[in-house]
């Protein structure tokens, strides 16, 4: 049986380069994502957030890749209110999943 693909929600190509892996001309490209510990309807400060996408845990602190998964959340969730979001700890991240924290106004 062959394995159904996954969509892209958002491709973003890097620019920089992160702390443990040189990101510039990779495209990273984000399947899924997933809030933990966002509660609907309450004034929440932040939660967890686990980005899956296709490279190496490597793309920890790569700037454009904050920036860009934060503007794609605030425009898909506008109701969130969020703020920023950006790289939880390093020992978090995983290959293929962004452990990410999500802060919001």
């Amino acid at each position: 049986m062959k394995a159904k693909a996954k969509k892209i929600l958002l491709s973003v190509p890097l620019k920089g380069k992160g702390i443990w892996m040189d990101t510039a001309g990779k495209t990273c490209k984000v399947s899924e994502y997933d809030f933990n510990g966002y509660v609907h309807g309450q004034k929440n400060k932040c939660c967890n957030l686990k980005v899956y996408h296709n490279l190496p845990w490597g793309i920890y602190t790569d700037e454009t890749f904050e920036n860009e998964i934060t503007k794609f959340l605030k425009k898909k969730h506008p109701e969130m209110k969020i703020d920023y979001i950006h790289f939880s700890e390093q020992g978090l991240q995983e290959d293929g999943v962004a452990d990410m924290d999500v802060n919001f106004k």
